[in-house]
């Protein structure tokens, strides 16, 4: 019988005013990394898990300030916390699948199974009860748009392939990259629910021609932009017959 987790979550702070919030009782593929990024007159939560625990409740600072909660892509990894927080947002492309989730179009079926927990996050848990909860998104995201937390501002990268509205973050004043799931330290999945093997070459093209001090992507641990230039050219050139 599987244990209940006694600390569901992992928090590690990061400079220029970033925290990595983890769910640590997940399989490391499919623990989104749920950044948050403090603003002097609000926070932006990027991606929120699977929700099946509370971020309010162990990170108390998003219950005490205005958040702005991005859902990059709506894979329940992803976007299963979007519910908490009163200003969602996520791109029209996927803005529907928000409204209206399904275990198939948020990847849940096939994917959530007991195999992907070390403990469960309470008792009675059951991974094939397990559905995303509905979360009207209250805005919707485009490319371009910036995202203005009073003391620093952050632009919208559209980022599809792994998913057609995925919705990167890039912070011009520290350089910053946030890709979500577009490109991380790990295998990248071009192939799941909706992907387009073409977009996503057209955002890797994309993405080597941006100038980065870090990439905090979706999964895994931070890098570099040599370590993205690298993982890219990879990808690239192992599909280079499509």
């Amino acid at each position: 019988m599987m244990r209940t987790a006694n600390r569901w979550f992992d928090i590690r702070a990061f400079d220029n005013g970033v925290t990595r919030i983890r769910e640590a009782c997940l399989d490391p593929a499919v623990a989104c990394n749920i950044w948050v990024i403090h603003g002097r007159d609000r926070h932006l939560v990027m991606d929120s898990g699977t929700g099946l625990m509370s971020l309010k409740q162990a990170f108390p600072q998003l219950a005490r300030h205005p958040v702005v909660c991005i859902a990059s892509h709506t894979h329940f990894d992803h976007c299963g916390g979007s519910w908490e927080f009163e200003d969602r947002r996520v791109h029209e492309n996927e803005a529907d699948i928000l409204r209206r989730p399904t275990r198939e179009n948020t990847t849940v079926e096939g994917y959530m199974v007991p195999e992907l927990f070390v403990e469960y996050p309470f008792e009675g848990f059951r991974p094939q009860d397990y559905q995303v909860r509905p979360a009207p998104p209250t805005g919707v995201l485009a490319d371009g748009d910036v995202i203005d937390l009073g003391d620093r501002s952050l632009t919208v990268l559209h980022l599809p392939g792994h998913s057609p509205g995925l919705t990167g973050l890039y912070e011009p004043a520290t350089r910053m990259l946030f890709p979500s799931d577009a490109i991380y330290d790990g295998p990248l999945y071009d192939d799941v629910y909706h992907s387009d093997i073409r977009d996503y070459q057209r955002t890797m093209k994309r993405l080597l021609d941006l100038e980065v001090s870090v990439v905090h992507g979706g999964h895994f641990e931070s890098f570099g932009q040599q370590r993205m230039h690298t993982l890219i050219r990879n990808w690239l050139d192992n599909r280079l017959d499509i």
